[in-house]
């Protein structure tokens, strides 16, 4: 059940990653919030897929 909860806080706070990554100016600061963004999105997609799987 804690895993579940983890993973719905996941995918907000990779999105709000990704849009502030996006609106940042600074280059090397975009490429580490949206790089963090897709590396918590794949994180979240590979508990779901596990979570699948032991059903």
């Amino acid at each position: 059940m804690r895993k579940f909860k983890l993973d719905q806080t996941l995918v907000p706070v990779a999105m709000l990653l990704l849009v502030v990554g996006m609106t940042s100016s600074e280059t090397y600061m975009k490429f580490t919030l949206m790089g963090a963004s897709i590396l918590l999105n794949f994180t979240a997609l590979l508990l779901n897929t596990q979570r699948v799987k032991n059903k």
